[in-house]
């Protein structure tokens, strides 16, 4: 075990640093059909015109602000403010804005309008366009959120007994463990201490001030981006944009906004834990590696590396997971996106408590045997072109792209600097 985890550790180290060393290449062009500017207090905009579904558009107001950003005594209010974004603001007051949204056709509930995260908060509508009235009240809720909640007192206390609620009974066994291994898995860095969900007795005691402060420090222009995808006529929402949003001004002094890693550990920790919900044992083994940017032709030739090796390997695990008998119920071995701008090669594998070693010793063979002899010429070939299918379904499909799946692509490009390619440039880099 000792010897087979060492050898993935030296071809993971090996293979990441060829992986994701940066070169050059050519620059990743937006994709055209995206209209994106920058309004003069630093504002970003994404406008798409795209008519599906029909008479609909999806609109994001993201926010470049998270858990990353609270203060010692304001652990979880990142998420309180995102509740309270509900519970009135300068044109809607208390209940209006859920009226609204429910009198739209739109589902109202938990995750399904906004989240919380540890670098961003991100707050989705989708509205209708064949009422201009609908369509101006969307984008009256964004800029709302932008700038005019109003943190009523009484909305408030009510509002903190929801997220401790939450906290207390919402929770899957997943969620009470990650926040028992996220600060080991993170230790050194912010992301140890400022989980999203927060501490249940600074939400209960914290004063509206400081409630009232981290929406003043935070919810500035130079760190939102307005996303509209949809049925729309381009130049009239970016006329509305620039007429809602360019009055919006960024507090003076502002505070810093730091961009936070996660140091890397100079030898290996391993934690057990328990939880009496779970519904099966789950072992994961992770390695961190350097992140990677995708900026170039380069980049994503080197992403797409990684993909490869990726659905090769986890192939392979399939067919020893559809034997008689296997030794897991599930297995991923691959490298993926980590916090703090890394990446991670991870195994995970689950199954019952008694298949854990057996389980492990079979994904670490069959990577060790990747490691040692590659793969075949025939599994590479069919994989390039099961690739090259997909992109060329995405080109055919594009047209039937729901649009939230693009408002998606630029909520991403916004928060992580990525690309945004059009499918045809996506296929060209293939």
């Amino acid at each position: 075990m000792h010897f087979r985890a060492l050898l993935v550790w030296w071809f993971v180290f090996r293979f990441g640093v060829a992986l994701f060393a940066q070169t050059s290449g050519q620059p990743i062009p937006l994709d055209p059909a995206v209209r994106m500017g920058r309004l003069p207090n630093g504002l970003t905009y994404y406008i798409r015109q795209h008519p599906k579904p029909e008479n609909r558009v999806e609109m994001r107001l993201v926010v470049r602000a998270g858990s990353l950003q609270e203060d010692e005594d304001q652990l979880g209010i990142a998420h309180l403010v995102e509740h309270l974004a509900f519970n009135g603001t300068s044109h809607f007051q208390k209940n209006e804005l859920i009226h609204f949204l429910e009198r739209s056709g739109q589902r109202f509930g938990p995750d399904l309008n906004a989240y919380t995260s540890f670098e961003e908060t991100v707050y989705m509508l989708q509205v209708r366009t064949d009422s201009s009235f609908f369509l101006q009240q969307g984008l009256l809720i964004l800029e709302d959120w932008a700038s005019g909640l109003t943190f009523d007192s009484v909305e408030v206390e009510k509002e903190r007994g929801v997220v401790i609620s939450e906290w207390r009974n919402q929770l899957s066994p997943d969620q009470r463990l990650q926040q028992r291994y996220f600060p080991v898995l993170y230790e050194g860095s912010r992301f140890a201490e400022r989980l999203p969900i927060g501490d249940p007795e600074v939400i209960r005691t914290i004063p509206l001030s400081r409630i009232r402060q981290f929406y003043q420090d935070w919810y500035r222009p130079d760190l939102m981006a307005v996303v509209v995808v949809g049925d729309i006529d381009p130049d009239s929402i970016e006329a509305e944009i620039k007429k809602r949003f360019s009055p919006l001004t960024n507090p003076s002094p502002s505070r810093v906004h730091q961009k936070y890693s996660v140091p890397g550990q100079s030898k290996s920790r391993i934690q057990i834990l328990t939880d009496p919900e779970a519904a099966f044992t789950q072992l994961r083994y992770a390695i961190k590696l350097p992140g990677l940017l995708l900026r170039t032709s380069d980049d994503w030739k080197r992403q797409i590396t990684g993909q490869l090796f990726n659905s090769m390997l986890n192939l392979r695990l399939l067919e020893l997971q559809q034997k008689p008998d296997p030794s897991f119920t599930f297995a991923y071995s691959g490298i993926g996106t980590d916090f703090g701008g890394n990446q991670a090669y991870s195994i995970t594998t689950t199954g019952g408590e008694s298949q854990v070693r057996t389980g492990l010793e079979e994904i670490l063979g069959a990577t060790l045997q990747a490691v040692q002899h590659g793969f075949t010429k025939d599994e590479l070939d069919r994989q390039k072109a099961e690739l090259l299918r997909y992109a060329e379904r995405a080109v055919k499909e594009s047209e039937n792209t729901p649009s939230n799946v693009l408002a998606s692509a630029l909520v991403s490009h916004f928060l992580e600097k990525g690309v945004a390619p059009s499918p045809f440039g996506s296929i060209a880099l293939l």
